[in-house]
């Protein structure tokens, strides 16, 4: 049975400044500041749409880490803001698959220069693009079997009505033990029956310049063609 965003009861735990714990963990490099009963582990990298640094719970071992992205001016630039609680919303939505990332907490930081939005998630080491460029040889099983938990994850997905629309191994996350997990979901879409009702066309109104050029369908390349689910399936091809 397909399910749809409106089925979703859960709520997203966030948590404002303002009622969080006085004692916080400053990290003045990278202007980060989370609660003090975390302590960072390592600064992760920087992207154009954020900082990620690795975070653990005081007293616990390291092995227990998380991931935390804080993203900056959310709050200054619409595009920024649309994006991330588009992508929040997805996460929360399909929490708790095995094959998509687990998203475990938010915050809302106002303290300048630590003001952000910061999002708390299980932290995975590689993605699938580092996997396939290293000097591990993968054998026929383990292709097929990453093929077959990418469309598990793909197939919970598109059961909700929701085009991811940026798959590739960059945004595929994978473990020490081999499970991938999708990510990323910024550029995302649902696309549910009430949506089409809204419209004249067949199509929705979605554009067409989405998904990395070596993933991107040929429906995708021929600009202004409809398109549906299957720009996944050809991502995953």
């Amino acid at each position: 049975m397909n399910r749809t965003l409106t089925d979703n009861t859960r709520a997203i735990n966030v948590a404002s400044n303002l009622g969080a714990p006085q004692q916080r963990t400053i990290f003045a490099k990278e202007r980060i500041s989370i609660p003090g009963y975390y302590e960072i582990i390592q600064f992760l990298g920087k992207g154009a749409y954020g900082t990620v640094c690795s975070v653990k719970f005081k007293g616990r071992s390291p092995a227990a880490r998380i991931a935390v992205k804080k993203i900056s001016n959310i709050f200054n630039k619409e595009i920024l803001l649309k994006r991330a609680i588009r992508e929040l919303k997805f996460m929360n939505f399909f929490k708790g698959h095995k094959n998509i990332v687990n998203l475990i907490d938010l915050e809302i930081v106002t303290s300048s220069p630590y003001d952000g939005l910061y999002c708390y998630q299980e932290l995975i080491d590689y993605d699938l693009a580092k996997v396939i460029h290293s000097s591990v040889q993968l054998s026929e099983f383990h292709i097929k079997y990453f093929l077959y938990q990418i469309l598990c994850g793909l197939k919970y997905i598109h059961s909700a009505d929701v085009i991811h629309r940026d798959l590739k191994p960059g945004n595929i996350l994978c473990t020490l033990n081999g499970c991938l997990k999708i990510c990323d979901f910024g550029l995302a879409r649902g696309i549910h029956a009430g949506f089409f009702k809204c419209h004249s066309t067949v199509q929705p109104h979605i554009t067409n310049y989405v998904a990395t050029r070596w993933y991107r369908a040929p429906e995708l390349l021929l600009s202004n063609q409809p398109y549906s689910k299957s720009v996944d399936i050809w991502a995953v091809g």
